[in-house]
């Protein structure tokens, strides 16, 4: 949030992707800029992000290309990657209400898919009493499982 502050971008409309895709940038496309510090700064503070961001790593070494001469365009392409660092904050930030929500959805998944693995691992096992009273476990086997068993004096193993 502090690269947010320190640009202006706070109030900025988030976007979900770092750069526009297939768009590239060139040196002969845009107006110089008359301060390009500015963009140099910005940069720098992108390239220190990028070790805890990775996902901008590709924009930032694009952008970074055009250090000597920076022009507007190069600009709004620093401006989407603060636009899509403000709008990815949750994802690196569990301590943002956004962040818990993410982080409880994903808990919710994870808990139904091991309920479901719990319900399989059930219905397995009541099948396979089932079979044992009835007498059925060579039913439940496969070709392969009754060739082994034979190999090993009829032990059936689950």
């Amino acid at each position: 949030m502090d690269i947010l502050k320190r640009f202006d971008m706070l109030t900025c409309a988030p976007v979900s992707t770092p750069m526009v895709t297939g768009r590239p940038f060139t040196t002969k496309e845009g107006a110089p800029m008359k301060d390009p510090s500015f963009y140099r700064r910005a940069i720098g503070s992108l390239q220190y992000l990028v070790t805890t961001k990775p996902d901008i790593a590709f924009t930032v070494n694009k952008l970074s290309q055009f250090l000597a001469q920076p022009t507007d365009i190069h600009f709004q392409g620093v401006k989407r990657i603060l636009r899509y660092l403000k709008g990815s904050f949750h994802l690196y930030n569990p301590t943002c209400q956004r962040g818990r929500e993410v982080g409880q959805k994903i808990q919710d998944k994870i808990s139904k898919f091991e309920d479901k693995i719990k319900v399989l691992k059930l219905n397995e096992e009541n099948l396979r009493k089932e079979c044992e009273r009835c007498g059925k476990v060579e039913a439940m086997q496969s070709d392969d499982m009754k060739k082994s068993n034979k190999r090993e004096g009829n032990v059936i193993r689950f």
